[in-house]
């Protein structure tokens, strides 16, 4: 079997997730040698590879405090993003694959052959320096991983870098290209030289239960970190075919390593239900962490004197199983509490009653739900849904004559310095869609522009906040929320006061529970700056994302100058978020389904 095929255009190797392991995971012989055929995965990656992560920050965090292991270990805080390529040759991508490297370390002098190549077991102990991670800081990789098992991250995964030759080399000239789409963990192993010189040889096994071990935990987190499980990938697979290429990992056990991921998987997600905790009951409310110092301690038991197990930050998400007082219980198997004063909660036991899920439903199996947005990725699948259902109720209410809707639906005949449709004509019209005239079409066609707008701004993360690259630290210009509109805009339209009014007073309905799936919030997006309404503002438009969705909405229809990506007429129109939309709306239509 040859080179894994690579598109720079996609900056992906052939085939879905699971083809892409088969190949990239094929066994690695001495002096680089790889082998013909597809490897053949253990079932926990024929599970999860390429997946959504379906293990939360929280559940990670648990794991980790109860284990003994800091995040220092492992690549870093968990609610940092993991690194990303710079956008100049193909769209800027995300982080996808886990490479497996060895660090061939010379063992002791000398040249072996295979009768002669033996290695003492002090080699798994701290009595061999190559085990020593005092020197891992500011190494060629993301983490080392010692034979003890103990691990240390040379540069967070957050960190763009290079360590392979295909990443210098795949696509000629510029030589960052592929930057940041690789992690990278180098697995301490020793190595002696043959007789030409070359350190051909390893231990058998290669590696201990420990760095397996270890190993998983790593792809854990860069699962959590990404919002997707990556691809594993070899080193020496990799490079294949490139000149003095390498030949790492050798000796790697995938079956050993898909036993460590199970346990590490299972130990995480909890598969016992303690005899001190009463009851498995199932989940009470959805909640986010929201703490006025930005942190939350998850404690042993319900009390200030229970032993502190991990730290959640303002934006995580957890599921109350059980109340207690004050205290609220957020695991279904293991005894993990947090003081009720620092959880928001945002909806009962599931993302909307039976009616929403019917409109969720028609977004997560939409075209436009598995779009790749250039430069921002396929959108948090909470983002394609809450505009879903924030249209329909933006629909219902044009129905029954709401002033703000009416708004929002005007026909588009202004001039272009005063409506973002009127700015777009020419691109509506290409796609065949009309505004010309009032109603459900120009409606749709409008949160057609604003879904593209808002992966421009935000990536769809409905809790982004300000402009980072912008001085704008006053409450009335700091971006907020989706569609980065700032307090300012207000004065686009009468209606705007009046519509922040209603949904102030009424915070929870604006569907956060379905905006925030798949979204991952820190303390620094829910930071708000400056001083008076405008503050309150900035909350509510990241806690409330129906409502930013609407004040944005009438400020469209009122300005085109507002958003860098509209006035450069860069936020994309899909016909596919068209079609997304037209179904919604039938839906509303032949079953009276009105989110209001």
């Amino acid at each position: 079997m040859p080179t894994c095929p690579f598109n720079r255009n996609t900056l992906s190797f052939l085939g879905d997730g699971i083809s892409q392991a088969r190949c990239l995971l094929r066994k690695v012989m001495p002096l680089g040698n790889v082998g013909s055929t597809p490897a053949s995965l253990p079932a926990i990656l024929e599970s999860v590879v390429g997946r959504p992560c379906d293990i939360t920050r929280a559940q990670l965090a648990g794991y980790l405090a109860t284990h003994g292991i800091h995040t220092s270990e492992i690549g870093g805080e968990l609610d940092q993003p993991v690194s990303s390529t710079d956008g100049d040759v193909a769209p800027a991508t995300r982080a996808r694959y886990f490479v497996i490297h060895d660090t061939s370390t010379p063992h002791r002098d000398g040249h072996f052959t295979a009768a002669t190549a033996t290695f003492p077991p002090s080699i798994n102990t701290t009595a061999w320096g190559g085990n020593n991670l005092s020197h891992a800081v500011g190494m060629t990789t993301h983490v080392m991983l010692a034979r003890t098992g103990e691990s240390a991250t040379s540069n967070n995964y957050r960190t763009a870098m290079r360590a392979t030759k295909r990443e210098r080399l795949e696509v000629p000239g510029p030589p960052n290209a592929l930057r940041g789409l690789f992690l990278h963990h180098e697995l301490v192993q020793p190595r002696l030289l043959n007789h030409s010189n070359l350190d051909e040889f390893s231990p058998d096994p290669g590696f201990t239960p420990g760095q397996y071990e270890r190993l998983a935990v790593c792809y854990h987190a860069a699962a959590v970190r990404s919002g997707t499980f990556l691809i594993p990938a070899f080193h020496c697979v990799l490079d294949m075919d490139i000149p003095d290429g390498h030949d790492d990992p050798q000796h790697f056990d995938l079956a050993a390593w898909g036993a460590a991921l199970q346990a590490v998987r299972a130990a995480i997600l909890g598969t016992t239900i303690p005899e001190d905790i009463p009851g498995n009951n199932g989940v009470l409310e959805h909640s986010i962490v929201n703490s006025p110092d930005g942190a939350a301690n998850v404690r042993s038991g319900p009390s200030t004197s229970a032993d502190i197990i991990a730290v959640l930050h303002n934006g995580d998400e957890v599921d109350v199983f059980e109340k207690l007082n004050q205290w609220r219980r957020i695991a279904a198997t293991q005894a993990q509490w947090i003081h009720g004063s620092l959880l928001a909660p945002i909806g009962g036991g599931g993302p909307g009653d039976d009616n929403l899920r019917k409109i969720t439903d028609i977004a997560a199996a939409s075209a436009i739900a598995n779009f790749d947005w250039p430069g921002r990725g396929v959108a948090p699948i909470g983002y394609t849904k809450g505009m879903a259902v924030t249209f329909a109720r933006a629909f219902c209410k044009l129905r029954v004559g709401d002033p703000v809707a009416v708004e929002m639906a005007k026909a588009a005949t202004g001039n272009a310095a005063d409506d973002c449709l009127v700015h777009y004509r020419e691109k509506f019209a290409s796609l065949g869609m009309d505004n010309s005239v009032a109603g459900v079409e120009t409606l749709r066609h409008l949160f057609v522009l604003m879904l593209g707008l808002g992966m421009r701004e935000s990536s769809g993360q409905h809790c982004c906040g300000r402009d980072q690259s912008a001085d704008n630290f006053d409450a009335e210009k700091a971006e907020a929320g989706l569609f980065q509109t700032s307090w300012n805009g207000r004065s686009e339209n009468d209606l705007m006061v009046p519509l922040f009014e209603h949904y102030r007073a009424n915070p929870g309905t604006g569907f956060l529970d379905i905006f925030h799936e798949k979204v991952s919030c820190s303390a620094k997006d829910l930071e708000n700056h400056g001083t008076g309404t405008g503050v309150i503002y900035q909350k509510l438009a990241k806690e409330s994302p129906a409502f930013h969705a609407e004040f944005t909405a009438l400020a469209m229809r009122n300005t085109s100058q507002h958003w860098g990506p509209i006035i450069k007429r860069a936020a994309l129109l899909k016909s596919e978020a068209d079609d997304m939309f037209r179904k919604v709306q039938h839906l509303v239509e032949t079953e009276a389904i009105c989110p209001v």
